[in-house]
């Protein structure tokens, strides 16, 4: 009996020892626990990691640039501001701050967001090109035009944007929002 005792006693000896050579060993790669996951050190200050790393790109693509001058136009006619490249979270939340809800919309943007005056979204245009027909684009567009539907926010999805008829489109929606 002693002898199983003594072989238990070295057995929580030898975890105790492994667990401990597990945490020094993670602290000294720098991690940090956090919610279960690793969260690595801060290299913001390290300019050998972040000195010419990165390039500057331009915000939109040519199509979407000459839409953007059509949309800008007929939204400074009826006094309405004009964003581009929104990030989807910061117009729409999930009811209940569920994490999975939250990570299938958190690095989608949206082309252009146009709201009131107060700030509030009249709408949402997506500029649709052929890089929308891979599965992916697809996918991505579906989660889009279903959070939107959801949240009540029209979305207008075009190839090219005539100016009248986007006009009238803008009028309909803010019509319907009023009454």
């Amino acid at each position: 009996m002693e002898y199983v005792i003594l072989r238990i006693q070295n057995l929580i000896t030898t975890i105790i020892i492994i667990v401990g050579i597990i945490i020094l060993l993670d602290k000294q790669k720098g991690l940090k626990r956090f919610n279960g996951r690793p969260k690595y050190k801060n290299y913001t200050n390290d300019a050998n990691l972040i000195s010419g790393k990165y390039k500057k790109c331009f915000i939109m693509t040519l199509n979407e640039k000459n839409q953007f001058t059509k949309i800008k136009k007929t939204t400074d006619e009826l006094g309405l501001w004009l964003f581009t490249k929104v990030r989807m979270l910061d117009i729409v939340e999930p009811i209940y701050k569920n994490q999975t809800l939250i990570n299938k919309i958190i690095n989608k943007h949206l082309d252009f967001v146009i709201c009131n005056t107060t700030g509030n979204t009249i709408c949402v245009i997506e500029i649709d090109d052929s890089s929308h027909n891979t599965p992916d684009r697809k996918e991505s567009d579906r989660i889009k035009n279903e959070v939107l539907e959801t949240a009540g926010i029209p979305l207008i999805r075009s190839y090219g944007i005539n100016e009248e008829e986007l006009k009238k489109q803008l009028i309909e929606i803010i019509y319907k929002r009023t009454i």
